[in-house]
């Protein structure tokens, strides 16, 4: 069995998932970057919008990384706060740990 087939495929979706909603935050932040560089002014509406956006990718990435520490048999409540101390760069550097440290525990024999 590879170890991508013994990962726990809940976990590895809700990683997938986390990863989906930091890159939606990092769209949103960039485009309201460019809207409030406009020439012309930026227009009200889409900011708003795009900023609601923001808001609601981090909620959204925060809760599927307690998710998946949850479903790795880790502690929610340490990856979610290491998640938004440093918000994005802490989250980033957690989920590539959360996998790294996934991918570790399937490479290992089962202890039975």
């Amino acid at each position: 069995m590879s170890p991508s087939q013994s990962q726990n495929p809940h976990s590895h979706r809700a990683l997938g998932a986390a990863t989906a909603s930091l890159l939606a935050f990092g769209l949103c932040l960039y485009l309201v970057i460019i809207m409030a560089n406009d020439p012309n002014g930026p227009s009200v509406p889409v900011i708003v919008f795009l900023s609601l956006g923001m808001a609601t990718s981090a909620i959204l990435h925060l809760v599927f990384v307690g998710l998946a520490a949850s479903r790795s048999n880790r502690r929610p409540w340490l990856w979610v706060l290491l998640a938004l101390i440093g918000f994005p760069v802490t989250s980033i550097v957690g989920l590539v740990l959360m996998a790294f440290f996934d991918q570790e525990r399937a490479a290992l024999p089962a202890t039975r």
